[in-house]
């Protein structure tokens, strides 16, 4: 269980800095990140919710009022955090603090 745990975070703070890296090397232009929720049928209302939400890579995402940097981020409660399916992607900085594709 606690190389499982790892691995996720490891994974998730990977995730964050290939999202910095391609932000740097596309000069901002693709400075920001999308938090995409998997719509699993266990998927919470918070989760949901924030498809779709948009800010600049080094910024949090709001989850149900919590800051998170990405799906799994150990500052959340463990009620948003355990088992959650979502994702993070790449996307525009001029689409800050927009919804996305939803």
């Amino acid at each position: 269980h606690s190389m499982l745990w790892s691995y996720c975070v490891d994974n998730l703070y990977n995730r964050l800095d290939s999202l910095k890296h391609v932000a740097k090397e596309t000069g901002g232009l693709l400075g920001a990140k999308e938090w995409g929720c998997s719509f699993l049928p266990l998927s919470r209302a918070d989760h949901i919710s924030a498809d779709g939400q948009i800010v600049k890579v080094e910024d949090d995402f709001s989850i149900g009022g919590e800051a998170a940097a990405a799906p799994g981020d150990v500052r959340l409660s463990a009620g948003q955090r355990v088992n959650c399916a979502c994702f993070i992607l790449s996307a525009l900085a001029d689409e800050v603090g927009g919804q996305g594709l939803t």
